[in-house]
């Protein structure tokens, strides 16, 4: 599979319709000032040197158990995950409320294929956005530089077909489907400019579920 290409101008869009949903929407602008406030906690950490910034190996790797990482040194840089409707245990889903808490017990977490939203629905909508099984990944990434670019990897394992809809805050990116076996795609982006990515698990094409899957982690690479 070729890798997704978003271009600068595609963050830019994203970035200005987040702007105006923040002006627009109280739930919406309560939702991103509380990861506003996760993430200046976490650059409260202790700084770390970034070893895993060496040629060829990733900026950044996320998992579900290693959900945020927070670098001072020797450049400043955050991401996290927020994951939303998955499991650990694939013998047995949850009814609805979730324990949100539990999806980051492990370094994987299951979608169901019972739980798959609805692909025909518009998840730049804020509230079918909030609803539906996601993974999101946030990034604070400008102090590489203007000149770098960010290649992300989306690691999972497929127990039958899957399928994930790509989302920023304007557009959808991708409709992708998930190849059975362990897999990944690659995303590039021609900034680094900050953007909240969400990968929504949805139904496949025709019939009313989606496939079994487990969400591995990403990696990100800038170079």
């Amino acid at each position: 599979m070729k890798p997704i290409r978003i271009t600068k101008k595609q963050i830019e869009l994203a970035q200005q319709a987040r702007e105006s949903a923040l002006q627009k929407d109280p739930l919406f602008r309560e939702f991103e000032q509380e990861r506003e406030i996760f993430r200046k906690e976490a650059e409260k950490q202790k700084p770390q040197e970034n070893d895993a910034a060496l040629p060829g190996q990733p900026t950044f790797a996320l998992t579900p158990r290693a959900s945020n990482i927070s670098v001072n040194s020797p450049i400043n840089f955050h991401a996290s995950l927020q994951i939303n409707g998955g499991t650990i245990d694939p013998n047995f889903f949850p009814s609805y409320p979730h324990n949100y808490d539990q999806q980051y017990t492990q370094d994987q977490v299951y979608f169901w294929r019972m739980s798959a939203g609805n692909p025909l629905l518009d998840y730049r909508d804020f509230e079918n956005r909030r609803k539906a099984p996601h993974v999101a990944l946030s990034h604070y990434l400008g102090w590489f530089g203007e000149q770098k670019r960010l290649t992300l990897a989306f690691e999972y394992q497929v127990e039958s077909k899957g399928r994930v809809q790509i989302y920023s805050y304007q557009d959808m990116w991708d409709d992708v489907p998930l190849i059975p076996g362990n897999n990944l795609f690659l995303i590039e982006f021609e900034s680094l400019v900050y953007t909240t990515i969400y990968f929504i698990h949805v139904q496949n094409d025709g019939i009313y579920y989606g496939g079994n899957w487990f969400f591995r982690g990403i990696k990100g690479f800038v170079e």
